[in-house]
């Protein structure tokens, strides 16, 4: 009996050699929101790895929209460029069809990476303003966010454009 994990899937235009999905890795490892060579070695390793689907992790749409220092961003020209170059390396190496999940922190921004404690960034460690659907913060001892604008939802909107 053939197994429907390993068998061929279509939606939208895309096909996918099998059922397989990896699904979106948050890394805390970009460079002011730019992939670098551990995205490289990473996104690779996984786009060779057999799977039908990878979806590149949590990329946000913002500078101010990023959850810690370390996120991936797609707000720029050198964020864009160095993500084509992880998905170029993807593509030679790889057979795996590429998503990517596209972000914003809301009220977890301005944090720190899980790994130095993930909490609320302080005063000194470069903090920046959080939106979000209403001034509710993330949690105790966190920043209360700025409730998001029409306008601050148009400029994110801009910004994947």
């Amino acid at each position: 009996m053939t197994s429907a994990l390993f068998s061929p899937l279509a939606f939208a235009g895309v096909n996918l050699d099998n059922r397989i999905a990896v699904s979106p890795m948050c890394q805390y490892s970009a460079d002011d929101g730019c992939a670098n060579d551990w995205h490289l070695t990473h996104l690779g390793m996984l786009a060779n790895s057999g799977a039908g689907l990878l979806v590149v992790e949590a990329t946000h749409v913002e500078r101010l929209g990023r959850i810690t220092h370390g996120c991936l961003g797609l707000y720029s020209d050198a964020n864009e460029a160095a993500l084509k170059r992880v998905v170029d390396q993807c593509r030679r190496i790889g057979v795996a069809k590429l998503g990517i999940q596209l972000a914003h922190s809301g009220r977890k921004g301005s944090a720190q990476r899980p790994w130095e404690g993930g909490q609320s960034l302080k005063a000194g460690a470069d903090p920046w303003e959080t939106i979000a659907p209403s001034a509710m913060p993330f949690g105790p001892d966190w920043a209360i966010p700025r409730a998001m604008t029409e306008e601050d939802m148009a400029r994110g909107e801009r910004s994947i454009r």
